[in-house]
């Protein structure tokens, strides 16, 4: 995997990150306020940014990067 610096957009970045805590896409259409295809939108163009080849590998690679944190603080 090549490392590169990527910068995710707002929505992609929650989307992950909601995604890593566990929630299910609806709670978080629902938390975003987002339709069904904005949300597909966003997560498509976050795996296309981490050139991951899945959802889960998409939050793997983010977390990984430092671009989402799943700690308390």
């Amino acid at each position: 995997m090549v490392m590169v610096n990527v910068a995710l957009k707002p929505e992609e970045r929650s989307i992950l990150l909601m995604l890593a805590q566990g929630l299910f896409p609806k709670e978080i259409r629902t938390r975003l306020e987002m339709t069904e295809n904005v949300y597909k939108y966003h997560l498509r163009f976050a795996r296309i940014r981490l050139s991951a080849n899945s959802t889960m590998q998409a939050v793997a690679i983010a977390l990984n990067k430092g671009l989402i944190s799943i700690r308390e603080d």
